[in-house]
């Protein structure tokens, strides 16, 4: 009888050792599946910010070539409207140049 019970005080202290060795096993195992979650979770963070930054830049540079083709075209718009209208704007200076320069008395 003596035996059977030291069997079973055997197999609880063995068992009591596999519980606690594979206790600490699902520690060590949590820990370092803790830290690769960490570490993949940086290494997402540095990328997106990465991409941001290229999002915006590459948005930057759209904005500013859509600003220089507009200033082109309003530049251009402007050249063709004084080409155009070169005669009336040269008529309109010469009789403010001449109001301007009429005396009050002379003036009908």
């Amino acid at each position: 009888m003596q035996d059977i019970i030291d069997e079973v005080l055997e197999a609880e202290s063995s068992a009591g050792k596999i519980v606690g060795d594979a206790h600490k096993k699902a520690s060590e195992l949590k820990s370092r599946v803790e830290d690769e979650i960490s570490r993949n979770i940086k290494e997402a963070r540095a990328e997106a910010q990465k991409l941001i930054r290229e999002a915006i830049a590459g948005a930057k540079e759209e904005a500013e070539a859509e600003f220089e083709l507009a200033v082109r075209r309003a530049e251009e718009e402007n050249s063709a409207f004084m080409k155009k209208n070169e005669e009336l704007i040269a008529a309109m200076v010469d009789k403010i140049t001449a109001l301007l320069i009429t005396p009050e008395y002379k003036k009908e």
